[in-house]
């Protein structure tokens, strides 16, 4: 039975937020995280990037870069 329920719960997830979330996430509700050191990194990224001479898509929200490959072909890159 436990591991049915166990799959369900998986299947259903996101469907709708699982009872024992509901209970954590009220407890954490007015907990904050420090995001300064992803910002410091974006900015690092970035920074690297530009003085490359790379084309990237903006990052918002992320310090994940999306590089526009030199030459126009990833393969031969």
């Amino acid at each position: 039975m436990l591991p049915a329920m166990i799959l369900a719960n998986r299947i259903l997830g996101f469907v709708n937020a699982p009872a024992l979330m509901q209970k954590v996430l009220a407890d954490c509700i007015d907990t904050s995280v420090d995001i300064a050191i992803y910002a410091r990194r974006r900015a690092a990224i970035i920074k690297i990037l530009d003085a490359a001479g790379l084309e990237y898509a903006p990052m918002e929200g992320t310090f994940y870069a999306f590089v526009k490959v030199p030459g126009g072909d990833d393969r031969d890159f």
